[in-house]
């Protein structure tokens, strides 16, 4: 019997193997969509491609996670939280929510339909909130009196003006474009295959890696220089040292910014205003192109998240990222005070109706009362956003604009 069951067992890994494969790439066919349609002209076909490519890819990145999923304690000094989901999910969940000290033990895996009955138990016991990673697209989804969903990444995408000086109407911006230029920056566009060379070895790897340090999502060699053969890099200079760079390519009436670095991550080419300089020359170049919309990238939907306040800053504005990418569902009965504050700190966006809003946990907290949600709206308005996302006792979402 025991030989029957191993038996069995391996011809179901090989054709789970097989099926995990396919659908992989139907995921990669359904992305590269995404990032094509723009090449479409009539809108009602972009329209419909993007919709087509969003639901196969949703799909089969969610028949990609049956019939188990992982799950996670992870336990922090303060609270514990059940995760379930990716490895680079839980990493960012649990730097996010609990510090990269916290302990992280695995519970095994567990039947995808069995969710709900799993949530129950971990919240009865010592979680003090479950965190679900899925595919957008879910026959079924876990419910608890305090819940709430967000996308794991949005992109950001900035409106060219028609004048770039209007670009300079922020002060802090404005003074540092001199800055760059008195310090001997200077930027050309390169379609150089040695020049994307020393842009990947030298400036994108050091600067990713410093920068996210053990969550660094390293963009492979083969997959920067697809898009750099699209479009080229925009290369900034000083002599003939090259300092910084970004890989960009146009579709469409949008420019696409795909990835930047700096030289060595050196932090004193950073204090110099280069950032913003690379800003500049990119904003420069969609403008020659004849681009209307600057794709900024991807960025974690966090208002405490420095990329996201840096993009924000400058005029951009949250959008739907087009790629195939999970969500999180948040789920908790009910969250110990400094969790629900801490969480309200960190700011997650969430999107309802194709709007984005800032998510605000009010359940069980009688200090928070009108006139707070009032300042909380303006405040996520000033920031770009189309209001707040009130997350009130009885898992109950409400928006304010």
């Amino acid at each position: 019997m025991t030989l029957v069951t191993s038996g069995l067992y391996k011809v179901y890994r090989r054709i789970k193997a097989a099926l995990d494969y396919g659908l992989d790439r139907i995921v990669e066919l359904c992305n590269l969509v995404l990032t094509d349609y723009y090449y479409v002209r009539r809108a009602a076909t972009r329209r419909a491609a993007r919709r087509l490519a969003t639901g196969v890819g949703d799909a089969c990145s969610f028949l990609r996670s049956l019939p188990r999923v992982p799950a996670y304690r992870l336990s922090g000094a303060d609270w514990k939280i059940v995760f379930v989901g990716s490895d680079n999910g839980r990493q960012e969940i649990c730097h996010r929510l609990l510090g990269d000290g916290a302990d992280q033990q695995a519970l095994g895996r567990f039947s995808l339909w069995r969710l709900g009955r799993h949530t129950r138990d971990w919240l009865d016991g010592d979680a003090d909130m479950v965190v679900y990673e899925s595919s957008r697209f879910r026959p079924w989804t876990p419910h608890a009196p305090v819940a709430f969903t967000v996308p794991c990444w949005i992109q950001m995408e900035l409106a060219v003006p028609e004048r770039l000086e209007a670009l300079t109407a922020d002060r802090g911006f404005r003074s540092r474009i001199p800055r760059a230029q008195k310090a001997g920056f200077l930027y050309h566009f390169t379609q150089a295959a040695d020049d994307f060379e020393y842009f990947y070895e030298a400036m994108y790897l050091p600067f990713v890696r410093e920068r996210h340090a053990n969550l660094a999502l390293v963009m492979p060699y083969a997959d920067l220089l697809r898009w750099f053969r699209r479009g080229g890099l925009l290369l900034v200079t000083r002599g003939d040292q090259r300092l910084a760079g970004s890989v960009c390519y146009t579709a469409g009436d949008t420019c696409h910014l795909m990835e930047q670095g700096v030289l060595g991550a050196d932090p004193h080419i950073w204090q110099q205003g280069i950032n913003a300089f690379l800003f500049w020359a990119s904003t420069c170049w969609a403008h020659e192109q004849g681009a209307r919309i600057i794709n900024m990238g991807g960025t974690r939907p966090l208002r405490s998240d420095g990329s996201l306040n840096k993009k924000q800053r400058w005029g951009a504005r949250p959008a739907r990222r087009n790629c195939i990418c999970p969500e999180w569902t948040f789920l908790a009965r009910e969250l110990p005070p400094a969790l629900q504050d801490h969480i309200n700190r960190l700011g997650f966006l969430t999107s309802v109706g194709g709007r984005y809003y800032g998510v605000f946990l009010s359940a069980g907290s009688p200090a928070v009362n009108d006139a707070i949600i009032q300042q909380e709206t303006l405040t996520a308005r000033r920031e770009g956003l189309d209001g707040l996302a009130v997350v009130s006792p009885g898992g109950q979402l409400k928006t304010y604009s």
